[in-house]
């Protein structure tokens, strides 16, 4: 009844949206879905305009065409916050905590494109950017080896490079100053290969994997060159967290490292901490703790490569080809 007069216009376009509910734990949402603007708003006043608010739904985010979303999120009681991500917003967004009145509001406007009226109503701010757009509206549990953390993992490099530059540039200046150079490069290389060797091992050992991964979900979804498989988390034998020690001169820090995952038909699958973080890693498999055990040891290197020959038949052919 309160968007009656929009309800012929709402009929021809369409949306998308996903939620999240207080039953997930890990907070992750489901899968985008497409609906009619009616459909939505039956789907928010079923939810949060009656007796048992907020009735297991904690989150929305409505996308239009443009991929423009409006996030509503169930804060306390009746209140909510409102967050406007425009398409074309830059490092900014649109943001008010308010009661479940201004609702109406957010979902009229949006549902009829009046985004420049709903910006005047919000307000404009870059605070927690990273963390609006990353984990809180786009955090689906899916992981895979980005380009950013491939930086992270190798810009030590770029350090030794520059040493080696320096080195070679000084020979038409100094000879010491050469030598020196040249030492320092030598050393740092020598430190650091170990590394190095390593990083690069996991990289090929996961460059082409991407997993979606949680504790609610009873599959593991796992994507190798482009191909899909959910396997069952009932398929795993076995579960181990390797750790490494980092030696201070009063104690030890054992670090974890990886996780492998063995599967019934033979199949391994590492998680290594370029792919995902490892620090709540057991949290993921809440109900197969008893098959979750840690292990220390000195080695960084690989233990047992990643073989998913069977669920992945044809892509781990093509993976191991030259």
């Amino acid at each position: 009844m309160i968007f009656k007069r929009f309800v012929q216009f709402w009929c021809m376009a369409t949306f998308q949206f996903k939620i999240k509910s207080y039953d997930n734990e890990e907070g992750e949402y489901n899968d985008w879905q497409e609906a009619e603007p009616g459909t939505i708003i039956q789907f928010v006043l079923s939810h949060w305009f009656n007796d048992l608010l907020p009735n297991n739904l904690d989150i929305i985010i409505i996308k239009n065409e443009k991929s423009d979303r409006l996030v509503i999120d169930h804060e306390n009681k009746d209140v909510f916050r409102f967050f406007l991500l425009p398409s074309e917003g830059g490092m900014s967004y649109f943001y008010k905590m308010t009661d479940i009145r201004f609702m109406f509001f957010t979902l009229e406007h949006f549902f009829s494109g009046h985004l420049d009226t709903l910006k005047e109503n919000l307000n404009k701010t870059i605070d927690d950017f990273r963390w609006v757009k990353g984990d809180f509206v786009a955090k689906n549990f899916r992981f895979a080896i980005t380009r950013w953390r491939i930086f992270v993992q190798f810009w030590e490099i770029s350090i030794l490079i520059f040493w080696w530059l320096a080195s070679c540039l000084a020979l038409f200046f100094s000879l010491e100053g050469a030598a020196v150079a040249f030492g320092i490069a030598i050393i740092g290389t020598a430190i650091k290969f170990r590394n190095y060797r390593n990083r690069l091992r996991w990289y090929y050992d996961q460059q082409h994997l991407q997993v979606q991964l949680s504790k609610g979900d009873r599959f593991i979804h796992v994507w190798l060159h482009g191909q899909k498989k959910s396997i069952a988390k009932v398929d795993i034998v076995s579960i181990e967290q390797h750790f490494y020690s980092d030696s201070d001169q009063d104690y030890i820090t054992w670090i974890p490292l990886y996780t492998q995952i063995d599967f019934q038909n033979g199949d391994t699958l590492n998680i290594h901490r370029m792919l995902m973080p490892q620090r709540n890693m057991k949290m993921k498999f809440h109900q197969e703790a008893h098959l979750f055990q840690e292990q220390q040891s000195n080695k960084r290197g690989i233990q047992k490569k990643t073989t998913l020959n069977g669920y992945f038949p044809e892509a781990s052919r093509k993976r191991y080809v030259k």
